[in-house]
């Protein structure tokens, strides 16, 4: 009797244990990917699973987060891939540069279009949940999108290319600068509707971009300065100015910077003339100097001047007890390429494609 109790409650005590035993999690929610949801298939959505001992609603909002992330890791090969396509139809050589301001556009925003999918599944007090991404409905709206960036992009490229043959610098530059914005918006569009769709438009964005940028290039390279330096300060500061000019514009890819006229530089060349005034005064401190620095270019064999400039920087500041000359030149320290390249930029911006 003994052992027919004993095993009468041995079979009670597996089946109370067999009772209590929690059912597996579905495949999906441990690998949507290698499982992928039925509600999901991979040819039609991005999938991702949130989970969290907070509840249903933190579970779902890491789910759609969870979506997001998964198509930014796409986007970002498909980033990639644009500029790759743009480089081998041009020159360029600011690869890093150009990725990095497409990616920071290319984040996606649509975080709206993604949907919790059924019910959460609650295993040992963790919540899980399923989000859905419809790659045909995102791909819809990232076109719609898409569409007005595109639309500038063209107009301005077209409008480069009239300047280009009508050799109208000043439109080039103008049309080129517009088109570089679209550009940007285009190109960060195109990467997110491929990254959701796994196609979208024929790369004949990036060949024309890439084309672009090489006319941009070939034209920064044509062009070159001549720098003359006036006014009453020392030879010393002279030449301290023109060295910051040349400091300043070495990043622009243009030609070189020499210190003489026109003669003989071509037309694509640009007299530079800055007249610079030392600004002295005394005072408490002793001699006190903040430079102001008159900025005149003109093109070469044409006299056509395209800029004028006055450059006072606050950067421009200089202190000395008893000489305005050391003054001054402490002041002239300050014109470094950080302070200087800028204001340069924008100025000559009207001109060339920077």
């Amino acid at each position: 009797m003994k052992t027919l109790r004993a095993s009468l409650g041995g079979l009670a005590l597996a089946a109370a244990a067999a009772g209590c035993a929690v059912a597996p999690l579905p495949g999906y929610l441990l690998d949507p990917e290698g499982s992928p949801p039925p509600a999901c298939p991979p040819d039609r959505f991005v999938a991702a699973v949130g989970s969290s001992t907070a509840g249903r609603a933190e579970a779902e909002q890491r789910a759609r987060a969870a979506v997001v992330k998964k198509l930014g890791s796409s986007i970002a090969v498909e980033t990639k891939r644009v500029v790759e396509v743009s480089r081998k139809s041009g020159i360029f050589t600011s690869d890093r540069s150009l990725t990095e301001r497409i990616e920071e556009r290319a984040e996606f925003r649509r975080g709206d279009l993604v949907r919790t999918v059924g019910a959460p599944v609650e295993r040992r007090g963790e919540t899980y949940a399923l989000a859905c991404l419809d790659r045909a409905a995102a791909a819809a709206a990232l076109e719609r999108d898409l569409a007005p960036a595109l639309s500038r992009y063209r107009a301005a490229s077209r409008r480069a290319r009239e300047a280009l043959r009508a050799e109208d610098s000043a439109g080039f530059a103008a049309a080129y600068r517009e088109a570089s914005r679209g550009a940007l918006e285009a190109l960060a569009g195109l990467a997110q509707l491929r990254a959701v769709s796994g196609a979208g438009p024929e790369p004949d964005l990036e060949r024309d971009w890439g084309a672009l940028l090489d006319a941009a290039a070939r034209r920064r390279e044509s062009a070159s300065f001549r720098i003359e330096v006036t006014g009453a300060v020392p030879e010393d500061v002279r030449s301290a100015i023109a060295s910051a000019f040349r400091a300043s514009v070495a990043g622009w890819g243009t030609g070189p910077v020499a210190a003489s006229g026109c003669a003989g530089a071509g037309r694509t060349a640009y007299l530079v003339r800055v007249h610079a005034e030392p600004g002295c005064a005394w005072g408490s401190l002793g001699y006190a100097c903040r430079p102001r620095l008159a900025l005149r270019a003109e093109r070469c064999g044409t006299g056509r001047v395209v800029l004028e400039a006055s450059l006072h920087e606050p950067q421009l500041s200089g202190i000395d007890p008893d000489r305005p000359e050391r003054a001054l030149r402490k002041a002239v320290r300050g014109l470094t390429p950080a302070a200087l390249e800028p204001a340069l930029r924008e100025a000559f911006s009207g001109e060339l494609p920077l």
